[in-house]
């Protein structure tokens, strides 16, 4: 028995020699994962090695063999277990392991392999793995990284066997499938938010799953992209279920298109007002309930968004009439290519004659203005109505329709009597006044709301108004800078539940100009609540990152860098 003169030396021969004789014993070869960690508390390995970090170690003395050579003695014991043998761990699972795994339910009827169980010593068990504590090596591949490169080629054979191991589903088999499941059963859809969580106070979600934060885990999965190791454990799973790696492409063809398809079908055109959000009705397909379709389809023609996808479906879009280019400016469009236009039609038709909504301006009539070609004149001049309170020139003619006050038609200032669009008015009692509503029945009030409030994701706040800030808009109402309609007609409402309180006076700075609303739109087309689908958060994986704090003798510098 030697003496061990050093500390460095005793960490070499007790520690480092140690663990990695134990580890040969056990798994049959050295090719350690950095990441190992030897278990603390199990019998199974010397006592003095518990919590030892082997993988590093094994990894420093793999990297620093040119620069520090090992001494013949430490050269002499690495070769004694194999160290050098780096196919070693692909000749064990290939003749010792794999075929002790697919002879195992067939002697014992199933997969559930105790831990205990040992490779007996005797045939029909492959000789090479006789004594080979199987039941130990199958619970640590689950946990410590053993086999995992080496079992890639017969992982779909060991599913087929009935192994339900979480290495062989990969890390998004436990969690991520099953919520993913449940979601798409909910909503119809698999494109999960980036801030959503699975509620916990929802009975209807398993215990093990609430809290999880599904949103964060979807845009993993799609960074990884389907040739991610971990993703292709699960590929097959997540196109079962619909899911698409493409965001944007899951929301243009799961949610947009077909929203799309049937606006064209109730309206007869594709001029989808900004603020226009897909009802909650049984009309409209499940999945795209909720969708944001005009702001979408301005960012289709105005910003050249999901141009992919546009492309791909481009025979679908035009079968229902989409629109590709509007003039951005409501006045340029009335000036250059609507009041001429209507000039043209009455005209030809008469001065009384009402343009039909399905009217489109001919392409080979040359009466027409060049640039109002194929223009779809009666739907431009429809939704124009149902947007604003103005009237155009030509529908202010005597005994056919009451002008508006001339004051009205040039201001640019929304005002608090003026009627609230269909859109923005479902858009303030489903999401917002609902989102209030909430709030009062939980905290009794809305009067001390804090001003950075976010609606949680959960009941009873409704889900279209989940991840919102609530609490800015509660300002925005009190301090009288947007919702002028809302508040004018919900007012006595507003006080109730105390989002206004006494003392404030909206409708003062409102009528100061305050509130802008320009080219006649709703307040409702304000951009703050109508952000990009496609979210950027920066989520990054969290890794474990151990130091290590070992003093070692300095007068054995090759043992420092080998072991340190």
């Amino acid at each position: 028995m030697g003496f061990v003169w050093s500390d460095a030396q005793w960490k070499w021969n007790m520690q480092f020699l140690k663990a990695m004789d134990r580890y040969r014993r056990l798994y049959g070869h050295c090719n350690v994962h950095h990441t190992f960690k030897v278990p603390a508390n199990d019998p199974a390995w010397p006592e003095v090695s518990w919590g030892y970090r082997l993988g590093h170690a094994v990894a420093k003395v793999k990297a620093n063999l040119e620069e520090h050579p090992l001494t013949p003695r430490e050269m002499a014991d690495l070769r004694e277990l194999d160290f050098f043998e780096t196919d070693l761990s692909f000749d064990v699972w290939s003749k010792a392991l794999m075929p002790s795994l697919e002879l195992y339910p067939t002697v014992h009827g199933d997969t559930f392999i105790p831990e205990d169980f040992e490779v007996p010593n005797e045939a029909p068990w492959p000789e090479r793995a006789w004594g080979m504590k199987l039941g130990y090596i199958v619970e640590t591949i689950n946990s410590r990284h053993i086999f995992r490169e080496e079992m890639q080629n017969d992982k779909l054979k060991l599913k087929e066997l009935g192994y339900s191991w979480e290495s062989l589903f990969g890390k998004w088999a436990k969690e991520l499938l099953p919520a993913l499941r449940i979601y798409k059963a909910k909503y119809h859809h698999c494109d999960v938010p980036s801030w959503w969580v699975v509620p916990n106070n929802d009975t209807t979600w398993p215990k093990s799953l609430r809290g999880y934060h599904l949103g964060k885990q979807v845009v993993k999965v799609r960074r990884g992209g389907r040739d991610n190791a971990d993703v292709a454990d699960v590929l097959a799973e997540l196109e079962a279920l619909g899911f698409k790696f493409n965001a944007f492409e899951s929301y243009f063809v799961d949610r947009v298109l077909p929203a799309l398809e049937v606006y064209a079908e109730i309206y007869g055109d594709t001029h989808v007002p900004q603020g226009f959000i897909v009802p909650s009705e049984s009309t409209w397909p499940q999945p795209s309930w909720g969708a944001k379709l005009g702001h979408t389809v301005r960012n289709i023609r105005n910003r050249h968004q999901h141009a992919q996808q546009v492309e791909i479906y481009r025979d679908r879009l035009e079968k229902i009439g989409f629109v590709w280019s509007i003039y951005r400016s409501t006045v340029a469009t009335k000036r250059d290519i609507v009041e001429p236009s209507v000039k043209v039609f009455q005209e030809i038709n008469g001065t009384d004659a009402e343009i039909p909504r399905n009217f489109v301006v001919p392409a080979d009539d040359p009466r027409y203005p060049e640039v109002a070609k194929n223009f779809e004149l009666g739907a431009w001049i429809f939704q124009y109505n149902r947007r604003t309170t103005g009237l155009l020139p030509f529908q202010m003619q005597e005994n056919k329709k009451k002008p508006v006050a001339k004051d009205k038609l040039q201001n640019t200032h929304g005002s608090a009597h003026e009627k609230l669009t269909p859109h923005a008015e479902q858009y303030w009692n489903d999401v917002l006044l609902a989102a209030f509503k909430a709030y009062a029945k939980l905290h009794g009030s809305c009067e001390d709301m804090d001003g950075s409030f976010l609606v949680p994701s959960e009941e009873p706040y409704p889900q279209s108004a989940w991840g919102l800030n609530l609490g800015l808009r509660l300002r925005h109402v009190r301090h009288g800078v947007r919702y002028a309609k809302e508040i004018a007609k919900y007012k006595e409402e507003l006080y109730e539940l105390g989002v206004l309180l006494d003392g404030d006076d909206p409708s003062m700075e409102l009528n100061e100009g305050a509130y802008t609303n320009d080219d006649g739109d709703s307040d409702f087309d304000d951009e703050e609540d109508y952000e990009d689908f496609d979210d950027d958060d920066d989520i990054e994986d969290e890794e474990e990152n151990e130091e290590e704090d070992v003093r070692i003798d300095t007068s054995e510098q090759h043992m420092k860098a080998h072991l340190n």
